[in-house]
């Protein structure tokens, strides 16, 4: 994949980020204006929130490289994990009664 399609495709996935908002809050102003839900309201939230998984993976798809770099982090993350459910650690860090 070129830069030039990838750009094109980022700018889609935008796109298509902004119309299920927007879809959404139309939907929410159906149903306002209407004192309540009715079926075709429903369907353009049900469209909208359809929109939301694809996106989410889009947007992990662009940005997998930038966040594997960010793995590095991993290894001190898991050491303070795991020190904080030490049984000594919180044994001695409780409140005696």
């Amino acid at each position: 994949m070129t830069s030039s399609n990838n750009g094109i495709r980022l700018a889609f996935l935008g796109w298509a980020a902004a119309v299920a908002s927007l879809l959404y809050w139309v939907s929410d102003l159906i149903e306002a204006a209407q004192g309540g839900f009715s079926t075709a309201q429903l369907w353009l939230t049900l469209l909208a929130e359809a929109a939301i998984p694809p996106i989410v993976v889009g947007l992990w798809w662009f940005q997998r490289e930038r966040l594997g770099r960010h793995r590095r982090a991993e290894p001190m993350a898991q050491r303070d994990r795991d020190r904080n459910h030490h049984p000594r650690w919180r044994r001695d860090h409780l409140p005696h009664l």
